[in-house]
């Protein structure tokens, strides 16, 4: 995982790394700055833990899902789950997956609307999920593996942006559905397809994650035995 960096708190950890991996060759840059490593020692074999993702199956339903898994932040910036519960037609259920650093917080049940626990792996609801909705959080990049259309919703992405920042130009970088209301959201929730730009994105943060990257990273951990 790669967060936040700050010059009073760098991890540089070229003294304890030998290789880094990149889930594609656009992020080699990135990985090799983030762990201070040269780029040649960083190799794009995708994300081990991605192959799950390939041959899996859906758990039977007869609503579409759609996950809503933000990132953690201080205050409350999580969409109106009454305005999303009223709004929310029929067919259509809004799974809520806090981050486990928020905890299991929330405990009102609506008919449409399900609160996982912030502690549940996360691996079947995305490949049960029509979309996926987030904010700034890595979990939009496995909806990209899974091409599940990713759903930006941001309150705070102003403030988000000033305090902590992102790799790239953000939201057009990671999406082309950004939305600030519920309304809007849940509009997109129920229109998203995924189109050839969510496959450029996909292809640009992902393009090594093809349900192999565990072999290939085996296979460079042997050649350093």
């Amino acid at each position: 995982s790669i967060g936040l960096q700050h010059p009073t708190v760098p991890f540089k950890s070229s003294g304890l790394v030998t290789y880094a991996i990149a889930s594609s060759v656009e992020m080699i840059p990135v990985v090799a700055g983030f762990c201070g490593i040269p780029e040649e020692r960083v190799i794009p074999l995708g994300m081990p833990r991605t192959d799950a993702y390939f041959g899996a199956k859906k758990t039977e339903s007869p609503d579409k899902r759609h996950l809503y898994a933000p990132t953690f932040r201080a205050g409350r910036w999580d969409p109106d789950l009454n305005i999303v519960w009223r709004m929310l037609p029929e067919g259509h259920r809004f799974i809520f997956k806090p981050h486990m650093v928020t905890g299991d917080r929330f405990r009102t049940v609506w008919s449409n609307i399900e609160v996982a626990s912030a502690w549940e792996p996360s691996t079947q609801y995305l490949i049960d999920a029509e979309t996926v909705i987030t904010d700034y959080s890595s979990i939009m990049f496995d909806a990209m593996v899974l091409r599940k259309p990713v759903i930006l919703f941001a309150k705070d992405k102003d403030e988000y942006l000033r305090t902590r920042g992102m790799y790239y130009k953000y939201p057009q970088m990671y999406s082309r559905l950004f939305c600030t209301d519920e309304g809007q959201m849940v509009a997109n929730m129920i229109n998203a397809q995924w189109t050839d730009r969510d496959e450029e994105l996909r292809s640009f943060y992902a393009g090594a994650c093809d349900g192999h990257s565990t072999e290939r990273t085996l296979e460079l951990i042997r050649s350093c035995l």
